[in-house]
């Protein structure tokens, strides 16, 4: 299993957007390859501090290669996650990156 270096991902989580980061708080961020090594995994937990339930949460996260140029994104949506609440979620890839940026927070 590798693992990826996670840089940024709380000044991130604050200025996505100061509606949606009031809403939910992204910590444990991983990254991990499958025993192949052709999927990546994003994982972590999301956590509902909005004082009520929330229909979705969609992550946005942006791929870049070992010369910070963007080679993709990769998006973990939950449903119906309740008051205090944790999500926690897993994005798979198949595209190679170096390091991955939390880069948008969405709610309903």
């Amino acid at each position: 299993m590798k693992w990826y270096p996670i840089l940024g991902v709380f000044t991130l989580a604050i200025m996505v957007g100061a509606n949606a980061a009031d809403k939910v708080e992204v910590s444990n961020l991983t990254v991990t390859d499958t025993a192949s090594g052709k999927i990546h995994y994003i994982q972590g937990t999301a956590h509902n501090v909005s004082g009520a339930p929330l229909g979705f949460v969609a992550l946005t996260f942006k791929l870049y290669d070992s010369e910070d140029n963007v080679v993709g994104n990769a998006l973990a949506v939950g449903q119906g996650i309740g008051t205090n609440e944790n999500y926690k979620f897993s994005t798979g890839t198949t595209l190679e990156f170096s390091r991955v940026e939390l880069s948008s927070i969405e709610t309903q």
